[in-house]
């Protein structure tokens, strides 16, 4: 059931809604930005006495429908949350942002309102964004808890800004709830300073999480690696890598994914992760040493792919690390890089790639390193023609190509499009995407249709005139 709107109107159906809908166990309410301060705490009191409710979703909506809503103070207020200690038998808790005001006021989900966390026993999964660790403690006596995401706020990232850094005495407190499989702490605990001393007390914590089956962090080093090996369970990490610490050999034997917050300063230590199957970075690096190292320590690779969007299958733009307007040389270092493709050729299980291309002769090597590859994500840095391309006609196991191009209008006059196209005809599934018009990119598409040519089954132009997109 979803609920929103007027908060007085609310009050009055939650007052009776217990009786009216007792097999009720899932509940969202979004919290508009119309909402006054004199009228929500009516409806938490009521929502505190529907108690089969055991999944709430709190979302925080400014006017135009965006999460968090504008600077206003008369949005919902969470110092008025104690009321919620009555659900008692409440499993999951959602809450997805609140305003700028109630983060620098402090009252924001772990601050002094949220003690009605203590009481709520039963919690399993707590998701919540953090304005302050003040209060955390109240989360020790949740023992039950399997899922805990704490999240950055809205504006709260910035250069300048260090958000809710976890204290020692915060991290002794996470490492009570001995049941956690899965633990996501963002970039609003990413410590002031980075030092292998100062992640001792995470390190500490984490070595008493026996479960932890998933984590994430901000910035792991490389010195975290002896205690994530230790971890029986682990079996995925996220965050960003960078080289400080020893890793004493460590190895995460049982980690089969890796989502690699990637950087150009950050380089994983992939002979730590020697079963890896699938490793999502947030872009290609092109460092030689990546693919070679890749290719070295996880034979087991199956996907080595950037983040995707789940509604369209194409590479998630809004997370573009890499710019495709940009330009790229083929100089003396490429023949390193033409030796690091083909070192691809060693992950005999991969099916899976997306990769940044910045010369035609890398994507011939491709091409020929990695034949069973089944879906490719190749994103063109160099304006190419379009026979540049011909040699992914020789990858025969492939089932959906998305290739991303510079610029799609400079495609558009090309009359070696369609003879590509041509040759791509038996994979399924085909993707033209990147910057320019489409319209007369669409045109010559058709024309190859017109005159019979054999093409993709699945064949489709995606482009973006106005914005720049990477991965």
């Amino acid at each position: 059931m979803t609920v929103g709107d007027q908060p007085l109107a609310l009050a009055v159906v939650f007052s009776s809604i217990s009786s009216r809908l007792p097999l009720l166990r899932n509940l969202t309410l979004v919290c508009a930005d119309s909402w006054r301060r004199e009228g929500v705490h009516r409806v938490w009191e009521q929502l505190g006495s529907i108690t089969q409710v055991t999944s709430l979703e709190v979302l925080f909506r400014g006017a135009d429908g965006a999460a968090g809503g504008p600077d206003n103070p008369n949005s919902c207020w969470m110092h008025q949350l104690a009321p919620l200690r009555g659900l008692t038998g409440l499993q999951r808790l959602c809450m997805d942002s609140c305003t700028r005001q109630q983060q620098e006021a402090g009252q924001g989900p772990l601050g002094s309102g949220f003690q009605f966390l203590e009481a709520l026993t039963a919690l399993t999964s707590l998701d919540i964004p953090t304005p302050s660790c003040q209060g955390l403690a109240s989360i020790s006596s949740c023992t039950s808890l399997q899922a805990l995401r704490l999240r950055a706020l809205p504006g709260q990232i910035s250069s300048s800004s260090h958000g809710a850094r976890l204290s020692n005495t915060d991290w002794e407190v996470v490492g009570q709830l001995e049941r956690l499989s899965e633990l996501r702490l963002r970039r609003s605990h990413q410590p002031r300073t980075l030092t292998v001393e100062g992640q001792q007390p995470m390190y500490a914590a984490l070595s008493k999480l026996t479960a932890l089956q998933s984590v994430g962090y901000v910035v792991w080093t490389t010195g975290a690696l002896p205690a994530l090996a230790a971890l029986p369970e682990l079996r995925s990490v996220q965050g960003l890598w960078v080289p400080m610490g020893d890793a004493d050999g460590a190895r995460c034997e049982k980690v089969t994914r890796l989502e690699h917050n990637t950087h150009r300063r950050s380089m994983v230590e992939f002979s730590a992760f020697p079963k890896l199957e699938v490793y999502y970075p947030t872009a290609c690096s092109v460092d030689a040493q990546f693919w070679e190292s890749m290719a070295a320590f996880c034979p087991n690779l199956r996907e080595v792919c950037g983040p995707v969007e789940p509604t369209t299958g194409l590479l998630d733009f809004r997370k573009d690390s890499w710019d495709l307007r940009m330009t790229s040389t083929f100089d003396s270092t490429s023949a390193e890089r033409l030796s690091a493709i083909r070192s691809l050729s060693q992950l005999t299980a991969l099916t899976r790639l997306s990769f940044r291309s910045s010369h035609h002769l890398e994507v011939a090597t491709l091409a020929e390193a990695v034949p069973s590859v089944r879906e490719l994500h190749l994103v063109a840095l160099q304006p190419v023609s379009c026979m540049s391309l011909a040699p992914l006609a020789k990858l025969c196991a492939l089932t959906s190509l998305c290739l991303y191009l510079q610029d799609c209008s400079a495609l558009q006059h090309q009359h070696d499009l369609p003879v590509l196209l041509s040759a791509l005809s038996r994979v399924p599934k085909v993707v033209v995407a990147g910057l320019g018009e489409s319209s007369a990119l669409e045109r010559v598409v058709q024309g190859a249709w017109n005159v019979g040519l054999l093409l993709p089954a699945d064949l489709s132009v995606v482009c973006f005139a106005t914005r720049s997109v990477g991965f």
